[in-house]
């Protein structure tokens, strides 16, 4: 019986006192949700697996090269090592590779397509065949464009994608 007393209680002196309650309410409200939203970022962005088959087994390798005694991560691997490190491999099942960028501007590949609709610049993305088997992409239409990586050094060709063309 105590205890609905101590609730009529508060419900009356939280009724009186109404700038007390909003501040009472809102600092609950923020001390709930803040870590709810938090955890929901984390879990999307780190715990919930890739969307691809085997995908703890997915690693990305990466290249230094030396500045005077530093060593300094660079963003693309040069081609023949890539090639000799897929050719090589023994303890890997894939390798794949992708660049963004142009190895002559080292500006972001861009291509631009003209169309009954006017015309737009979309950005693009070399990828190694290996890349597509590595994470089980099958072409929505038609065939993977390379049977080897050695292959790839052709020209680039246009590709569909569910955001536009690459």
């Amino acid at each position: 019986m105590g205890e609905w007393q101590d609730l009529r209680l508060v419900v009356r002196r939280m009724l009186t006192e109404r700038r007390f309650t909003v501040v009472a309410v809102a600092t609950l409200a923020i001390g709930i949700g803040a870590p709810s939203a938090v955890f929901s970022v984390v879990e999307a962005l780190l715990m919930r697996p890739l969307p691809f088959q085997d995908s703890d087994r997915i690693v990305h390798i990466v290249s230094h090269r030396m500045d005077g005694a530093t060593p300094v991560r660079t963003s693309t691997m040069a081609l023949p090592f890539f090639l000799g490190l897929e050719e090589r491999s023994q303890t890997l099942s894939a390798i794949g590779g992708y660049d963004s960028f142009s190895n002559v501007t080292r500006q972001r590949l861009a291509m631009k397509i003209d169309g009954n609709h006017g015309s737009a610049e979309l950005l693009g993305t070399r990828m190694s065949p290996g890349l597509f088997v590595m994470l089980g992409v099958q072409p929505a239409l038609g065939r993977r464009p390379f049977r080897s990586s050695r292959d790839s050094l052709l020209p680039a060709f246009p590709g569909s994608t569910r955001s536009g063309w690459t």
